[in-house]
């Protein structure tokens, strides 16, 4: 997977990117305004235990017991904005994955844009922006817009570190190239006659 740089009408890509972030941020929002974030039994323990490090009682459920079975970082999140903030996790839930839908989808298209024509990024942009999985991961009180997120982002580090380990490779060969070059050079100018 090769993120090649397509610089083809930039202005139009960084306009889309905008609409696309701002369009998904406020789907989400709309989409749970009435009734806030869905829950699920998952999401009462994501709630419970981000109430209970904003309290200072640290990974623990409601009961008061050891945690080992949630992801950790959807509740710390949620805990630390009620900390800081003073938002209930249940209501941060709907920002935070709004906030995180509208990074995915960022991240998406930026991913697309690196690889096709603009025309490809404009049917990925109507496409992920209305993907209706992808909409109503969103408006749950679930962690997987988070991991998502996180995921997206460590396959476009991943893939900066191998284009960095692919180029200084190349490096390396254009570099013994020369030298070979230089030796073949010096060994023609000893063994040919003048």
């Amino acid at each position: 997977m090769s993120f090649s740089h397509n610089n083809t009408a930039p202005v139009a890509r960084i306009v889309l990117f905008i609409i696309a972030v701002a369009l998904a941020v406020i789907l989400v929002l709309v989409a749970t305004s009435s009734y806030g974030a869905g829950l699920s039994p998952d999401s009462v323990g994501y709630i419970s235990i981000a109430r209970q490090i904003a309290e200072g009682n640290g990974y623990v459920d409601r009961y008061g017991e050891d945690v080992a079975v949630w992801p950790p970082l959807y509740p710390f999140v949620l805990g630390v904005i009620q900390l800081l903030f003073s938002v209930d996790p249940l209501e941060a839930t709907r920002f935070v994955n709004a906030l995180a839908f509208g990074l995915n989808i960022a991240l998406a298209l930026w991913i697309v844009a690196q690889n096709l024509p603009l025309k490809f990024v404009f049917a990925a942009f109507l496409w992920l922006v209305f993907s209706l999985p992808l909409l109503q991961i969103s408006v749950m009180a679930w962690s997987e817009p988070l991991f998502i997120l996180f995921s997206l982002g460590w396959l476009i580090s991943l893939n900066a570190y191998l284009s960095r380990t692919r180029e200084r490779e190349r490096e390396r060969e254009r570099e013994r190239e020369r030298e070979q070059a230089f030796l073949c050079w010096q060994l023609s100018s000893h063994v040919l006659p003048r």
